[in-house]
Order: structure tokens, then C-alpha cells, then sequence
């Protein structure tokens, strides 16, 4: 007898076990267990700048004309109180 589209080298029973695991299905219709994915790695935090860094930011953002004295003096004492 010739084969069957879809054979399998093992025979037809074999394609569809095969078809229904990698759906996640056993062959008796329950769930199947997948192994797990790789699992990614934990997310970090981001560093959050010192205050010395945001202070010579903030320096720099008035050097460079974006800030004038008088926002420079306000964001200085808001970084400062809190």
C-alpha cells in the first residue's frame, strides 16, 4: 500500500501527534507541558542621577543660555528641598 499524504516516517499517527503538540495538546486531549522559553532576564531599575549630577546639569543647561538665572535659582532650590 502506498503512502499517505502527510505520512510521517513513522506513519500517519505520528504526523498527527506531531500537529497536536505543537499546538500544546497531548494526545488524549489534555494540555500538553511546553518546556519553557527562554526566560529574559529581570529588568533593572533605572539609575536615578545623583543630585551632584543634576546639579552640574543644571549648571550647564544655564551656561549654555536655556535656563535663565532666575529658573536656574528655582530648580536649584526645588532639587535642594527635595
Amino acid at each position: 500500500m502506498g503512502r499517505l499524504r502527510g505520512e510521517g516516517p513513522r506513519g500517519p499517527g505520528a504526523t498527527v501527534v506531531r500537529f497536536w503538540a505543537g499546538l500544546g495538546v497531548a494526545p488524549s486531549g489534555a494540555p500538553a507541558m511546553r518546556p519553557p522559553t527562554t526566560i529574559p532576564p529581570p529588568v533593572t531599575a533605572q539609575r536615578t542621577p545623583s543630585l551632584a549630577d543634576q546639579l552640574v546639569d543644571l549648571g550647564t543647561l544655564r551656561r549654555d543660555g536655556v535656563l535663565t538665572d532666575d529658573e536656574f535659582a528655582a530648580a536649584k532650590r526645588r532639587l535642594l528641598e527635595g
